[in-house]
C-alpha cells in the first residue's frame, strides 16, 4: 500500500511527524536521477511511460504503477560472470571431434588402399563431392556412409568410427 508523503519545511525544532526534511527530498531526488541514468534507453522508457500515465484516482492502479517503477529503478547493476560451458556445448565438441575423427579415417583408409576419391565413388556409389566433403570434415558422415566406405575398401567399421 502506497503512503502519502506531504513535503515541507518547519520552522524551529526539526519537521513534524509524516513530513520530509527539504535536505531529506533532496538526496531522495538525487539517487532517483543517479538511478534513472543507470537505466537503458529501453528501461528509462518504460519508466517515462509509467510517469505519464499515473493515475491519482485509481488508487489501486496507483499502486500498481508504483510498485512497477520501483522495480525499475531497484534494478541491481548487471554483472558479468564466465559460465559453465552446457551439455549441448560439450555434445557439440564432441560431434565435431568424431567428424574429425572419422574424417581422417576415411582419407587415411582410402590413401593406404592407393585410391583416389573419385575410384572410391565408384566402388561405394556416393558422389566424388561427396566423399571431399566427408574427408574435409564438411559433412557428417551417417551410418550407411561408413558402412558403404568400409565395405569398398575391405576395412571394418570401427577402423572409422570409434563408436562402433
Amino acid at each position: 500500500m502506497a503512503k502519502s508523503v506531504k513535503v515541507g519545511v518547519s520552522r524551529g525544532g526539526g519537521p513534524p511527524p509524516g513530513y520530509l526534511s527539504h535536505e531529506a527530498l533532496t538526496m531522495a531526488i538525487g539517487i532517483v536521477l543517479d538511478r534513472i541514468q543507470r537505466l537503458s534507453q529501453s528501461d528509462r522508457d518504460d519508466l517515462f511511460e509509467l510517469v505519464k500515465t499515473l493515475s491519482f484516482d485509481d488508487q489501486d492502479e496507483l499502486e500498481s504503477s508504483v510498485l512497477t517503477m520501483r522495480e525499475i529503478l531497484e534494478q541491481s547493476p548487471i554483472r558479468l560472470r564466465r559460465m559453465e560451458r552446457s551439455s549441448q556445448d560439450q555434445e557439440e565438441d564432441g560431434l565435431k571431434k568424431w567428424i574429425a575423427y572419422v574424417s581422417r579415417r576415411i582419407m587415411e583408409e582410402r590413401q593406404e588402399a592407393g585410391l583416389t576419391q573419385e575410384q572410391l565413388s565408384l566402388k561405394t556409389g556416393l558422389p566424388q563431392s561427396h566423399i571431399s566433403r566427408l574427408e574435409s570434415g564438411k559433412h557428417s558422415p551417417s551410418r550407411a556412409t561408413i558402412e558403404k566406405i568400409a565395405a569398398a575398401l575391405g576395412k571394418p567399421i570401427a577402423a572409422f568410427d570409434p563408436t562402433d
